[in-house]
């Protein structure tokens, strides 16, 4: 598995129009929670996302974390390029919950 910016691979782009925003959980919106989640996935040549993880979430979470997987899985990213070839990779997401 590749990882950007090592061995002359190119980041993967996150394609803007295919960015769902994480739906807040009632649960922490209710307790006002807010925080960051940190997610560890696989860009896949294609630009798919998969093997999408949790690295890091707020305790407790109350739904934060499954809320971020469930966007991240939907988006599409222009695929990291190694000698011009697309390749899968990993990538570090930050998914922030903020109570506005």
């Amino acid at each position: 598995m590749y990882k950007p910016g090592v061995g002359g691979v190119s980041d993967p782009e996150l394609i803007p129009s295919s960015r769902v925003a994480p739906r807040y959980p009632l649960r922490a919106r209710w307790r006002k929670l807010e925080g960051k989640v940190i997610l560890s996935a696989v860009v896949e040549a294609d630009g798919r996302v998969s093997s999408v993880k949790v690295v890091t979430a707020p305790e407790p979470d109350r739904g934060l974390a499954r809320s971020a997987i469930q966007a991240v899985r939907k988006w599409r990213y222009r695929p990291a390029l190694l000698e011009g070839r697309p390749v899968a990779c990993h990538i570090t997401v930050v998914v922030n919950f903020n109570i506005e």
